[in-house]
């Protein structure tokens, strides 16, 4: 009688297991019910009070105000462990959330990761099922979840891309083939010149306009970021999450490409540029400069259309 050889059973190593333990008391935490984080939302939504009363305007003034992409539910981020879904928009501080979400769901401050990272710690913890559920439930003001949005001006957004467009890594035809029309350098008027004639939404894979996706008239958000004031709003969840030991301060791997705190001169930067390239280009973040609040820029570039 012959004996079949067992075969070796792949054993965890104990690093394994912490980890397995830890995402298990996770998903516990997720199906907890809010009870823990209602005053949580009320303090923040009346911290952030006239940001979305303004959201609230805005959209009443729009005829059809549900411009949201409802199909990308890819474009939210879920932390369980502290209830918080997150919209993100390229170049709207999308790197350093997902990095502070990292450290929020570790629970440690020197842990770093990127947005693919984050995107694999979070498919362990909720099944697609799940998410899109917790996306659907921002469609009412009741949700769950604590829901936050970054706000940017278009116009430093506008610079913030044309700067990454000026690093040779960033237009590799290999890597980036939309991009390739950026392998020689542009000048500021003809990077414009390509955004305003161009059909696709998310021109470049950075300029989607913030209405095109993450739109506050389509999900319900009590926590309206501004880039102006990132750290302060970052630090009022962090502390109201208990977790005021993380830094929420901006980081990304193209340094800090805001134009915060400095005056925009409009003049300046579209006073010689094509005014049909500045219609189209306020046209297509019009409603954008509206919900966060830009008006100046807008009124401003308007003005300057009206000149020409």
């Amino acid at each position: 009688m012959t004996h079949e050889a067992k075969k070796p059973q792949n054993k965890l190593s104990l690093k394994q297991k912490a980890k397995l333990e830890s995402i298990a008391r996770i998903k516990a935490l997720m199906k907890e019910t809010g009870r823990h984080y209602k005053g949580r939302k009320i303090k923040l939504q009346e911290f952030f009070q006239n940001r979305i009363d303004n959201f609230k305007q805005v959209c009443e003034s729009f005829k059809d105000p549900k411009t949201g992409n409802r199909t990308k539910v890819g474009m939210f981020s879920l932390e369980a462990r502290k209830k918080l879904v997150v919209c993100r928009t390229a170049k709207h501080a999308s790197t350093t959330l997902a990095n502070l979400l990292i450290k929020m769901t570790a629970n440690q401050q020197d842990v770093n990761g990127t947005q693919v990272a984050f995107q694999k710690v979070e498919s362990k913890i909720f099944t697609p099922a799940e998410k899109r559920s917790v996306v659907r439930s921002l469609e009412t003001p009741g949700h769950e979840f604590l829901s936050l949005v970054v706000c940017r001006n278009p116009v430093e957004k506008l610079l913030s891309v044309y700067k990454v467009m000026l690093d040779p890594k960033a237009v590799d035809p290999e890597d980036f083939p939309s991009r390739r029309e950026f392998v020689k350098p542009r000048s500021w008027s003809e990077f414009l010149t390509r955004v305003a004639a161009a059909q696709e939404e998310n021109y470049l894979g950075l300029l989607r306009p913030l209405h095109r996706g993450c739109d506050p008239c389509t999900y319900h958000y009590d926590v309206p970021v501004m880039m102006e004031t990132f750290d302060r709003d970052i630090r009022a969840v962090l502390e109201s999450s208990s977790l005021g030991h993380l830094a929420p301060s901006h980081y990304n791997i193209h340094g800090n490409n805001t134009l915060t705190n400095k005056v925009l001169d409009i003049d300046r930067l579209f006073g010689g540029v094509d005014p049909q390239v500045v219609v189209n280009i306020t046209h297509r973040y019009q409603k954008d400069f509206l919900l966060c609040g830009y008006h100046d820029s807008l009124a401003s570039l308007q003005k300057l259309t009206r000149e020409n």
